[in-house]
């Protein structure tokens, strides 16, 4: 039995925002700006949450002339200029964050994209307002799956992280939060989700719907 939470931190890729669109456009624009053939047309949200350099990666790997770190400076450049063209958000998101405010949550995201790409794409997102505190994967010297992010979080919003709940729907948000002595909750809607094994799923509270946290976190403090 945990204490009742009175925070509750979001991953930002995957839980609150489908991101997944703009970063493929990202990806697409970079292969043309580098001569190359278009895109292969397959389902890459399953990579958005091992970041920038690895999608890079990824979509390169039949053009090893290619500079990497040019490629991953292009990349992330017309990211920046894209953030919110085609990325939504969930169902239901809006509606959760205003529930929680509403119930005196103190809210806070925790992801590991930059810091400077977070914070404009909440803004254009029109999240911002709802959130106390955002914490990038450059904010602290290591991000998740390492519990500094979420201590750093609960540091700024002054809640103990054992009044904390973690909502993320990949396993290095439950291992950050866990390590941190927080709560976690899994986003069975997000990216990562399908890849969590069935150990760790049998030992964290599962949630297939943002209409379902605020119960799923009554029953974290019960």
């Amino acid at each position: 039995m945990r204490d009742k939470p009175s925070a509750v931190l979001f991953d930002l890729d995957g839980t609150l925002v489908d991101t997944a669109p703009d970063l493929v456009a990202a990806l697409s624009a970079m292969r043309d700006h580098f001569n190359l053939s278009p895109l292969a047309h397959r389902d890459w949200s399953a990579q958005v949450a091992q970041g920038g350099r690895a999608l890079v990666t990824a979509a390169l790997n039949d053009a090893p002339a290619v500079d990497q770190d040019q490629a991953l400076a292009y990349f992330l450049a017309h990211y920046e200029a894209h953030l919110f063209e085609h990325s939504t958000l969930y169902p239901g998101m809006v509606s959760l964050l205003d529930e929680l405010v509403e119930h005196g949550y103190r809210l806070g995201v925790v992801t590991n994209k930059r810091h400077a790409l977070a914070v404009p794409l909440l803004a254009q997102a029109q999240l911002a307002t709802h959130f106390d505190v955002v914490v990038g994967g450059d904010s602290t010297p290591h991000p998740k799956p390492r519990p500094e992010p979420v201590t750093a979080a609960c540091d700024q919003l002054g809640v103990a992280p054992a009044f904390t709940v973690m909502i993320g729907d990949d396993r290095r948000d439950v291992e950050a939060a866990t390590r941190a002595g927080a709560g976690a909750l899994i986003a069975g809607w997000g990216y990562g989700a399908p890849l969590i094994d069935e150990a760790l799923r049998a030992t964290t509270a599962w949630v297939d719907r943002p209409d379902q946290v605020g119960s799923a976190l009554q029953r974290l403090g019960a």
